[in-house]
């Protein structure tokens, strides 16, 4: 519950930072998030997965696919981008491991530490971004994350071509 609403308050941050003047709704950040969990949780125990190739592949098309769909009209991918963002590192701080030793152990204590470390930054930076830059006439590219227009008019009169 904690990493779904931390993923969802990070999302909905990040997409008010690039997409400042049209207001969204809805759970996209916190559902990507929790698709940062599932990366994460691979990532930890890849150590007990029977072929970890296949299913890190699996997974990496699913995650693809999504942010893929998220760049058509009236999705924001901002959200859910920063969603995942979030949830990496909430899965990094508050999810359970298995250790396979005293340097793993070591080892997944300073990820804890660097993940919160990372959040409270994160935080900080976003909300200062909302209240200074806010848009995004400063990254030409970022227009393509939120809206492709795989027609001629696909991404007219979307928040996407404020």
């Amino acid at each position: 519950m904690l990493i779904y609403f931390t993923s969802a308050i990070g999302g909905n941050l990040t997409s008010s930072v690039f997409v400042p003047y049209h207001a969204t709704c809805g759970s996209g950040g916190a559902v990507y998030g929790l698709l940062g969990v599932i990366l994460v949780e691979f990532i930890q125990s890849y150590q007990v997965v029977s072929r970890p190739g296949r299913e890190l592949a699996k997974l990496l098309v699913v995650i693809v696919i999504c942010l893929l769909i998220g760049t058509l009209p009236f999705l924001d991918n901002f959200a859910h981008l920063g969603g995942m963002v979030y949830g990496v590192l909430s899965a990094y701080l508050f999810l359970p491991y298995i250790t396979f030793g005293s340097f793993d152990s070591g080892r997944k204590v300073c990820q804890i530490v660097v993940a919160l470390l990372l959040i409270i930054f994160l935080f900080i930076v976003s909300l200062v971004a909302f209240y200074v830059v806010q848009g995004t006439g400063w990254c030409r590219g970022c227009y393509y994350i939120n809206c492709i227009p795989y027609t001629k008019h696909m991404c007219k009169n979307t928040f996407s071509s404020l």
